[in-house]
């Protein structure tokens, strides 16, 4: 049995607890999300001021996570997968007991950059971890399975917590959350002694030019792809909420089977593909599928034309998420891994801080018409394209 067969086996516990981990900490992210912006339509009010907020918010929440990647990556590799795991998650209930306490906006404002920073700071440790478990030719399908820890939990949340908003109180998912947050706690234990070997985080540092340049490609690539997904956002949350009149149970089921669901699936027919096919093609099949349903959504404002697109639009674009991943770690090759996520995610926060508050200005700027400002917004995904092509 080869070295890495015999790693794998050794650490299916690990593996199993780091991803229950990932999943209750989104997990209770996304039991929230549905209520988030209705609380600030009830504290605001106006509709062009809570489209202004919203993004505000959004642009806010990623620049915490931007720094939380950066710091995840450094300390990754100094202090190990362990440690910077327990830093991130233990912190995590203060996030919901300011949303619960709430009593106008500036409160989630705190809690969503608490909330952003320690996921930031989550992201590197765990890609560390999983990139030196599994071996490079299944390495597609292992980040594809892992990433459904984070993508199976939004797919029953936002449903769960908007039923919650509607049928007991907005805050009630709020205190839900604070509740489950606390379940990783026991779990740190067990990952505080089995990784406590794994000290470097990484095995070895940045080496040389072709490998600094495909870092900052795929640092570009990042870049338009939070900067695509930050201005999507809002333009998103503003049609459903006004175009399509939808509830919060509505978009809780929106989040849910449109992208939660969508997402899964992509997660293991792109990891499959990824480990049998030219990651690289694969890239860019998906951003170009994955555009026209896209441009669709403005011509149709009912409620399930709108989710068999966004269906599409998550199920083809999320295809190429297992293959960016391994292809990362391919290229980056000898490179200290927690500074290569670190590095890569932070740009992604980078475009998704000024993404949101686009996207916001696009829809006060052009919601008469709504083909314009989704049109803007699929710009940065088609930009990506150079850079792919750029990777050697």
């Amino acid at each position: 049995m080869s070295l890495h067969k015999l790693r794998i086996l050794g650490h299916i516990p690990v593996v199993w607890i780091l991803w229950s981990i990932s999943f209750l900490i989104v997990f209770t992210v996304s039991l929230c999300s549905p209520s988030i912006p209705y609380i600030i339509r009830k504290f605001i009010g106006e509709e062009l001021v809570v489209a202004t907020v919203l993004g505000y918010l959004n642009s806010t929440y990623n620049l915490a996570r931007t720094l939380g990647n950066v710091v995840g990556g450094v300390l990754t590799d100094r202090l190990g997968v362990a440690r910077v795991i327990m830093l991130s998650v233990i912190p995590f209930p203060l996030s919901y007991l300011l949303y619960l306490i709430s009593n106008n906006w500036y409160y989630i404002l705190i809690g969503e950059s608490i909330a952003g920073i320690l996921l930031g700071l989550s992201f590197p440790p765990f890609n560390v971890a999983i990139a030196n478990l599994i071996p490079k030719s299944s390495r597609g399908i292992g980040y594809g399975l892992f990433n459904l820890s984070w993508i199976l939990s939004q797919i029953l949340a936002p449903l769960i917590g908007g039923y919650l908003s509607d049928n007991v109180s907005l805050k009630y998912p709020f205190l839900l959350s604070l509740v489950i947050s606390l379940i990783p706690y026991p779990l740190m234990l067990y990952i505080a002694k089995s990784l406590s070997v794994d000290k470097e985080g990484s095995r070895i540092s940045l080496g040389g030019l072709d490998v600094k340049r495909d870092l900052l490609d795929f640092c570009a690539i990042n870049f338009l792809n939070g900067l695509g997904n930050g201005m999507t956002i809002p333009l998103i949350t503003m049609f459903v909420m006004y175009e399509l009149s939808a509830s919060v149970s509505d978009m809780g089921l929106i989040f849910s089977l449109s992208w939660g669901l969508a997402t899964a699936i992509a997660q293991v027919v792109g990891g499959k593909l990824a480990d049998r096919t030219d990651r690289r093609r694969l890239i860019m099949v998906c951003v170009l599928l994955s555009i026209p349903p896209y441009l669709l959504i403005p011509f149709f404002p009912d409620l399930l034309y709108f989710m068999v697109l966004m269906s599409l639009v998550s199920l083809i674009g999320n295809m190429a998420s297992p293959a960016y991943s391994a292809w990362l770690v391919d290229k980056l090759g000898g490179s200290k891994l927690g500074k290569g996520f670190g590095l890569t995610s932070a740009a992604f926060g980078i475009g998704s801080i000024l993404g949101p508050a686009l996207g916001g200005a696009l829809w006060y700027l052009f919601k008469l018409w709504t083909l314009l400002p989704f049109l803007i917004a699929s710009l940065p995904f088609l930009g990506t394209l150079i850079f792919v092509l750029h990777v050697r």
